[in-house]
């Protein structure tokens, strides 16, 4: 756990000496500088850092020497994005190293440019990023890289680039099918965000988080497929799930209460200032994680909106005073933090993390296979 920790304290006090706030020039300095430092951490760990790191690497020792011709008999376990990177990589090399590093840089290089371009504080997004974000990714590789494209499609729906949105959507949905639940924004995206939307998104969300089991088994009745839902293996962790919802809670209510504040005494940003788009990929991702709270796998869905609260949080901030901006953020640090070292002490197969290991072995051999 001490890599995970350094590289927050690093991500801190590089922070605090660089003042990324200070201009363009110093927010991506020290963005390139954090984030290729967490490029290292993950591209080099070991198959045995992350749960699902060890299934993809041995799909790739086969799929990376599968000619194209004979990818489709592989596309009912992987999606066809992810069988086509394994086999192009396989023209460079076949040490799965190189599946490690090019979905690292994927994630990387997304969420740095996801921060640069909206985050009005590159450090607290970052810290978050590190201690909520980052341990997901180092599991989940074919989401991982899903998400991050899934970030590049929310900045373009921002911009109301509406068909480029659905197209990297489904761009991202060929590396896990599960971005398609990012779709669900374009709709909402025209909708604002005010009591009675958000009255009838809270009474949706109750009936589906009752009746969840229901409709879990009635989708598998109507595609056929009767290990959609098994309830032995996809029920949760009641007490795991419910500290993860509250943490996310306390998250999103600090969002709303903060521009609230700002609507009701004219702060520097307003409820209405914000982008629909934000506000309700928030509220999807707190309604994700309550489902998720009944069905552990539904949780898996809420990770594309958790980018969302890596721009809103410092943007709401922002009507707090000066004194109260920094001790409000160096709080939020500090319990990011405290929630990693919990989660990672307490129930480390979430993510299967710790202890890190870097594979120097494999490394030099794939940059001696490359040369």
């Amino acid at each position: 756990m001490l890599v995970y920790l350094l590289m927050v304290s690093f991500a801190v006090l590089f922070g605090l000496v660089i003042q990324p706030g200070r201009s363009l020039f110093h927010k991506k300095i020290y963005l390139v500088s954090v984030f290729g430092g967490i490029f290292l951490i993950s591209a080099g760990r070991s198959v045995s850092v992350g749960i699902d790191t060890l299934m993809h690497c041995a799909a790739y020792k086969s799929l990376s020497f599968v000619p194209f011709s004979n990818l489709d008999l592989f596309n009912s376990r992987f999606e066809v994005g992810f069988l086509i990177i394994c086999r192009i990589l396989g023209y460079i090399t076949h040490n799965y190293q190189i599946l490690i590093v090019f979905s690292s840089a994927i994630f990387c290089i997304c969420t740095c440019i996801f921060i640069y371009k909206f985050s009005d504080s590159s450090i607290l997004s970052t810290v978050i990023f590190l201690c909520v974000m980052f341990p997901n990714y180092l599991n989940i590789m074919r989401e991982a890289m899903a998400i991050s494209i899934g970030m590049l499609a929310i900045i373009v729906l921002d911009k109301r680039k509406d068909c480029l949105f659905v197209f990297l959507v489904l761009l991202a949905a060929t590396l896990h099918k599960s971005a398609l639940i990012l779709l669900i924004l374009l709709p909402l995206s025209y909708l604002r965000v005010n009591s009675k939307t958000v009255g009838i998104f809270a009474t949706c969300s109750l009936i589906i988080y009752i009746f969840i089991d229901q409709i879990l088994q009635t989708i598998a009745h109507l595609t056929g497929r009767s290990i959609f839902y098994d309830e032995s293996f996809m029920g949760s962790n009641y007490g795991g799930a419910l500290a993860q919802f509250v943490f996310i809670l306390l998250l999103v209510f600090l969002v709303f209460n903060y521009l609230k504040a700002g609507s009701r005494n004219r702060g520097m940003v307003e409820l209405n200032s914000m982008s629909p788009v934000i506000q309700w990929g928030l509220l999807l991702w707190l309604a994700l994680t309550a489902f998720g709270m009944r069905i552990e796998i539904v949780t898996r869905f809420s990770y594309y909106f958790a980018p969302f609260v890596l721009i809103a949080l410092p943007y709401a901030l922002k009507n707090s005073s000066k004194m109260e901006s920094v001790f409000i953020k160096g709080a939020l640090c500090f319990i990011c933090i405290m929630y990693f070292v919990v989660i990672e002490l307490y129930r480390p197969e979430w993510h299967g993390i710790v202890p890190y290991i870097f594979d120097f072995r494999n490394i030099a051999n794939l940059i001696h296979g490359i040369m």
